[in-house]
């Protein structure tokens, strides 16, 4: 079971890049990301739905040059709208890169 999950996390998109030394980065400024899904009368999805991992790619390619984000912070907001709702979302972070 240990071989599985290690073989998983392998494979993921968002691995640790141990090629970047914190102390050569400098702070970029903020970074924000969001990705949404929208519910026409509130009940029938019209995309695909919400992930965070898009919101956080969204986020790193705010800034240019971000190598990596720092402060990060997660959310999830519902907007309610006469006939729809929308989900989506949210990452804000510190970016920082070259």
């Amino acid at each position: 079971m240990l071989a599985a999950i290690k073989a998983r996390l392998f494979r993921t998109k968002f691995q640790h890049q141990r090629s970047t030394d914190p102390s050569n980065l400098r702070y970029i400024g903020p970074a924000s990301g969001k990705h949404c899904q929208t519910y026409a009368l509130y009940l029938f999805p019209l995309k695909q739905n919400p992930s965070t991992a898009l919101a956080l790619a969204q986020a790193k390619q705010s800034q240019d040059s971000t190598l990596m984000l720092t402060d990060l912070s997660i959310s999830d907001v519902t907007q309610w709208g006469i006939g729809y709702a929308k989900r989506c979302i949210l990452v804000t972070a510190d970016a920082y890169g070259k």
